[in-house]
């Protein structure tokens, strides 16, 4: 049976009662046209949702399109009206697969956002903040200072006023020893979002570089500590694997998450 793409796309909201014993799992619809919803829960239990609409046709790997914020104070009940994320240049691959918006909460609620443009063509890396709570994003900033193909963007922010966006992108060409791979590269901010950092490749004791065609993630975790996970590309076995270091630092040690030796020829 062909199922509808958007009909796929759902929100899982989870409930957690009686100190977290027993959770209630409910599926609900995104809003309409959304592909590739990214949501965080805030403190205060209110539900903030990033998306991507596609505006013209594309394949698998993403065409034009928007992305947009709302949010929900009903537990995904209801949501506020869409508010668009991008100027309409700025995004090429704004909707399918995993290439999304990203979003993450940072100090005194600020909303941080980022969105890849055409990941093929150096569409480049682009940000943006609400700093009012999700009614107004700034203007997007392409955070990509090279001219080079991009993709696997996402974001992570703590309260301190932390906030680092990363990619992988291909501006230091083919390893023969990770084929199909790319490394990984970062731009911080210290002020929350103000202004960020050049980009700089993640020095890690990983072997090799990620898997250029698989989503990143990254958290600050309860520990203080970045954590970023990728699928590896070293000799092409695409075990998924954790990154953990300091905030202020760029060196990070790799933890292999799951040994199944997956050989992607």
């Amino acid at each position: 049976m062909k199922v509808d793409p958007v009909m796929m796309w759902t929100l899982l909201a989870v409930v957690a009662v009686n100190n977290g014993a027993r959770a209630e799992v409910k599926i609900l619809r995104a809003p309409q046209g959304a592909e590739v919803p990214e949501v965080v829960l805030d403190a205060q239990g209110i539900l903030h949702m990033s998306y991507g609409v596609a505006s013209e046709p594309g394949n698998d790997y993403g065409g034009r399109g928007n992305s947009y914020y709302v949010q929900s104070r009903d537990y995904g009940k209801t949501f506020t009206p869409p508010v668009q994320l991008n100027q309409p240049s700025d995004i090429w691959g704004g909707a399918r697969m995993e290439r999304g918006p990203k979003l993450a909460l940072g100090k005194d609620g600020v909303i941080h956002v980022v969105s890849l443009g055409n990941y093929q063509k150096g569409g480049g890396v682009w940000y943006t903040r609400s700093t009012d709570g999700g009614k107004t994003f700034e203007a997007s900033r392409n955070l990509l200072d090279v001219k080079t193909g991009c993709d696997n963007a996402t974001i992570a922010a703590d309260p301190e006023g932390n906030v680092f966006v990363l990619w992988t992108d291909g501006r230091l060409g083919p390893d023969p020893k990770s084929p199909t791979s790319s490394p990984i590269f970062m731009a911080r901010s210290t002020d929350n979002g103000k202004t960020f950092s050049r980009s700089e490749a993640v020095q890690h004791d990983y072997p090799g570089r990620a898997c250029g065609c698989c989503r990143l993630e990254a958290r600050v975790g309860a520990d203080g500590n970045l954590h970023i996970a990728f699928r590896g590309g070293y000799q092409s076995i695409r075990d998924p694997y954790l990154l953990r270091g300091r905030k202020t630092a760029n060196d990070f040690q790799s933890i292999r998450v799951s040994q199944d030796n997956w050989n992607f020829g």
